[in-house]
């Protein structure tokens, strides 16, 4: 009695633990900027515009200039996030994340009804959930994962109609709800998908579509009509600057490869990064498709299944035409893959699961071991790496002969989770080197020499660091930002940051200057392993560091009252 509660608890308990993994392992990534992406900035500047102004419709950058080259939803994702926990590095990223876990949880809830398995269910959401693009977006503030999340909405509402061969409310409202809000995620992928499995259950079951042509119509002009509602809107208020920006960033010139040449290359490119980063659980499908050949044939022969197989596949052609493919574009189509890759593998003996996913165990331990290392001297400085080293590689046989004794769906769920704890480590052991933010390192400066965070800055240098400087101070200081030197009128005395060497010193007289680290110089691979065995890893990168200025002018230290400063003269202040 007590074993069959047992495993109905553990039973019960494997979606919460998977997405309880995926959330702490991630928060370190989305709580500070380890690691920034670049685009985060325009959805953040639009976020706090959004805050100041309260119009919540017109996305703008942090000069107030209209931002319509993305609908509406990830500028949204933004400011809910700041409403929810305050203008701050996780305010910005809080709604991304929980969007990559409602993923993980929706590819689970969609391979269910697809194959109605519970060991499905299971290996589509640790498939999806160990995925690079999802590890790379989820804990970032971009429009990736709105994307993908509602595109999966869609897919299930699909996957239900064809599966269950009948159309609801429910699956209709799921497909062209979801569909819509794709393309108030990111435009025309989202449209090219509800386009395509539209089509595609027309052609696949004509006869359904014919008994419920009206529903199926409804459903679509909702769906369209949706859609159409922020753009109307934007072209209302903003017709010329939405014709012109919305247009050049979907269909623009730039926007597509420069050759097909490179057309013909990124095809098998994208095909083939799917294929590297869903081998773990390829792998072991196609070993089984050796002895189970007749069962595989069925599955792919299930309309459902090859809704998501094709899908996968036009996906594919559409990103080739762009100008450069990256992981993170891919994300559309992982959940999709992944609800096969479960399909296939409940139908898998599950010794050769067990086998395969071993292997994919004992290359994740190595990275664990890693992930330990760098946690060890992130924290303590030194160089107890190689002894951190030593001791994780004589647990890696102990921890591959204890995984002999996981069943099929435990060694998935003991890799996924290996992943993301290596993935955790990594990001306790890098922190140390890259915090506090640059942001961060500003507003502090600023109280150092007693300026008043409060007053304008002005900031001659890449613009995401002005975002980073707003959101460190909670969106109190205001940064005006300009591209070179001469486009300031740095003639009157105001507070400055700008990138060391952008202006001769004796231009700066009537300024007191202080040192702002910001990243690192160009470090060789061979250079960082020879420092970290060392154990002179922190001083080389605090050697290769590289600084923006502060200048504070002389009279607003006086006006602030501290006569204490931490600033002499005019030396700048390391």
């Amino acid at each position: 009695m007590l074993a069959t509660l047992g495993q109905g608890f553990w039973r019960g308990a494997i979606l919460p633990l998977l997405l309880l993994t995926f959330l702490v392992c991630l928060f370190p990534l989305a709580s500070d900027y380890v690691l920034f992406h670049p685009d985060e900035r325009h959805y953040v500047d639009a976020g706090l515009e959004m805050l100041d102004s309260g119009d919540y419709l017109s996305p703008r950058r942090a000069d107030g200039g209209l931002r319509l080259k993305k609908p509406v939803i990830p500028y949204w994702f933004v400011t809910a996030g700041f409403h929810a926990v305050g203008v701050s590095v996780l305010g910005s990223r809080i709604v991304f994340l929980l969007a990559g876990a409602a993923l993980i949880a929706l590819s689970w809830w969609t391979a269910w009804i697809a194959f109605e398995s519970r060991k499905a269910a299971l290996f589509a959401a640790v498939a999806a959930m160990c995925h690079p693009a999802l590890l790379i977006s989820a804990p970032r503030s971009i429009p990736d994962i709105c994307l993908a999340l509602s595109i999966l909405i869609s897919t299930a509402g699909f996957v239900g109609i064809l599966k269950q061969q009948r159309v609801s409310l429910g699956w209709l409202l799921l497909a062209y709800g979801g569909g819509a809000l794709a393309v108030l995620s990111k435009g025309l992928p989202a449209a090219a998908f509800v386009g395509y499995a539209s089509l595609f259950v027309l052609i696949r079951t004509p006869q359904l579509v014919r008994r419920n042509w009206a529903a199926f119509l409804t459903a679509g002009i909702m769906c369209a009509a949706v859609s159409a509602s922020w753009f109307v809107l934007m072209a209302q208020m903003h017709q010329e600057e939405l014709v012109q920006q919305f247009t050049r960033d979907q269909v623009g010139h730039g926007r597509f490869a420069r050759s097909h040449w490179q057309t013909l290359i990124q095809f098998p490119m994208c095909l083939g990064m799917l294929a590297v980063t869903l081998s773990p659980w390829l792998i072991p499908a196609a070993r089984g498709l050796r002895s189970r050949s007749r069962q595989f044939r069925s599955i792919l022969r299930q309309p459902h299944v090859q809704l998501l197989l094709g899908w996968s596949l036009l996906f594919c052609v559409l990103a080739s035409f762009i100008n450069h493919v990256t992981m993170r574009y891919l994300l559309p189509v992982v959940p999709a893959l992944a609800i096969v890759c479960g399909g296939l593998l409940s139908r898998c003996d599950s010794r050769i699961i067990r086998t395969s996913l071993r292997w994919v165990l004992l290359c994740a331990l190595p990275c664990l071991a890693v992930g330990a290392a760098l946690a060890v001297l992130g924290a303590s400085g030194r160089s107890p790496v190689l002894i951190t080293g030593v001791l994780a590689a004589c647990a890696v046989p102990v921890l591959w002969r204890l995984s002999s004794r996981f069943s099929s769906t435990g060694q998935g769920v003991a890799t996924s989770v290996v992943w993301h704890a290596a993935v955790l480590l990594g990001t306790l052991g890098i922190s140390p080197f890259v915090l506090p933010d640059f942001g961060d390192r500003v507003i502090a400066r600023l109280h150092e020499v007693n300026a008043d965070p409060a007053q304008p800055v002005v900031l001659i240098g890449d613009p995401a660091h002005a975002t980073r400087i707003r959101l460190s101070s909670r969106n109190e200081t205001k940064v005006i930002r300009f591209k070179h030197p001469e486009e300031a009128a740095v003639a009157e005395p105001q507070i400055l940051v700008l990138e060391e060497g952008a202006l001769p010193i004796s231009e700066l007289a009537t300024h007191r200057l202080a040192e702002v680290p910001c990243g690192f110089h160009p470090l060789s691979t061979n250079e960082v392993v020879t420092a970290a065995v060392e154990g002179k890893l922190a001083r080389l990168l605090d050697e290769h560091r590289r600084h923006y200025v502060l200048a504070v002018p002389k009279d607003e230290i006086a006006r602030t009252a501290h006569s204490d400063s931490q600033v002499e003269g005019d030396e700048i202040v390391r």
